[in-house]
């Protein structure tokens, strides 16, 4: 088995379990933990007992009995390092599947920002952050205009392409701290973190004026495009739903007053 793939992962070792003259041969890097030890960034526990943790455990037993149902995996004393090397391998390549799935399962398949669940739990991780530390952010509703006029006209296959290449060109122009999900359709959520109206204003500008000006090349075709955007402001006491709510009710008034326009909730 090739382990040069695993040279970021980290193992946590129950200590005393296991004689340090064996782990001398183990191929990962691992550190020793006892009760009062933090399990942070670990991505397996070598252990006498199971973890309650919620990390993967290879559990160590002197015999076969019903605990190792509730294991992810075991080893029998005494412990072969060998063997070891090989389970913990294998754990490391299940852990890696499973953090793959649950990115997966946060990620919009076309446009590849999250998708409406993974950005609602952040917009309320959001309000408990901006509490906390008694600052403002802004929530950014932004729809695509006549955007059932690209299906119709190009197909829904170049539809596709446009918001693709769109919702490209709209995560550069925010900042690396701020974050983009998909509601649902051609409509999108933006988080804009620690950031006043003006500021926000000035951002969503940005992103307007990027895609009023951008030409999308699909199959011989030059296809433009523009979105309206709705804004609302987190001011302390506002919950998940209000702000969308307020989002939506402004890009309503955007699409009102014209489209390819950007409308703050008064």
């Amino acid at each position: 088995m090739d382990f040069l793939w695993y040279n970021n992962s980290m193992i946590a070792i129950e200590k005393d379990l296991i004689d340090k003259e064996k782990l001398e041969n183990l191929k990962f890097e691992y550190v020793f933990f006892d009760e009062n030890t933090e399990l942070n960034s670990v991505d397996i526990i070598v252990s006498g007992n199971l973890s309650k943790n919620n990390i993967y455990t290879i559990l160590v037993v002197d015999s076969l009995d019903e605990k190792l149902l509730e294991a992810d995996d075991f080893i029998l004393n005494p412990v072969n390092v060998e063997e070891l090397n090989y389970r913990i391998g294998i754990g490391l390549k299940k852990v890696k599947l499973i953090n793959e799935l649950r990115k997966l399962s946060l990620i919009d398949y076309l446009t590849g920002v999250y998708n409406r669940r993974a950005i609602t739990d952040f917009l309320k991780k959001e309000i408990e952050r901006s509490k906390r530390e008694n600052r403002t952010f802004v929530v950014s509703m932004l729809d695509f205009d006549n955007f059932k006029r690209v299906n119709d006209t190009y197909g829904h296959d170049a539809g596709d392409e446009v918001l693709r290449k769109t919702i490209e060109l709209i995560r550069k122009k925010i900042r690396y701290y701020d974050s983009i999900g998909r509601l649902g359709g051609e409509e999108f959520l933006i988080v804009l973190s620690n950031i006043s109206k003006e500021n926000a204003l000035k951002v969503s500008e940005r992103i307007r004026l990027a895609v009023e000006n951008n030409v999308v090349h699909i199959n011989g075709h030059q296809i433009k495009i523009t979105v309206s955007q709705g804004l609302s402001i987190f001011d302390g006491n506002k919950n998940v739903d209000q702000l969308i709510k307020e989002a939506d009710l402004a890009v309503y008034r955007a699409k009102d007053n014209g489209k390819n326009r950007i409308e703050f909730y008064e």
